[in-house]
């Protein structure tokens, strides 16, 4: 049987070397893959690494497509923090958006003031499939 330890003290080089490790893997697959494919390695990494943020409306379609998973990293936070575990936060985002925007789509003509909380219990309608989401598993299957 294998057993997992915790380490006495982390490693400072480790904590320091593993980002650095995790990019040069990156960009090493990344050169093989552009190999393998006949394209030019460099232009392509350029056009993955230094492309989107070379200018103004670069950065903004970074920020666009950034927002949504640093949604999903605070919510995915908080399920950690009450020791909760949920794997599927982008499936649970998509499908909070969803619930908002049906519920939005049908109330066209309802003022502001009762749109955005009913957005917002359709999209919680739509994370929690309709209230489920956050129960916690019991011991003994109940």
């Amino acid at each position: 049987m294998l057993l997992l330890e915790r380490r006495p003290v982390d490693s400072t080089l480790m904590r320091w070397a593993s980002p650095v490790l995790a990019l040069a893997l990156t960009v090493i697959t990344g050169f093989g893959l552009f190999l393998a494919m006949g394209k030019d390695p460099v232009e392509g990494l350029t056009f993955f690494f230094i492309t989107p943020i070379s200018d103004l409306i670069g950065l903004a379609e970074l920020g666009l497509k950034m927002a949504p998973l640093l949604l999903c990293a605070a919510g995915l936070t908080v399920c950690y923090r009450a020791r909760l575990w949920n794997i599927g936060a982008e499936g649970h985002f998509l499908m909070g958006a969803l619930g908002a925007s049906v519920v939005a789509v049908h109330l066209v003509d309802a003022s502001g003031f009762l749109v955005g909380p009913a957005g917002g219990a359709g999209g919680g309608r739509g994370v929690g499939g309709g209230g489920g989401g956050g129960r916690r598993p019991r011991a003994g299957g109940g």
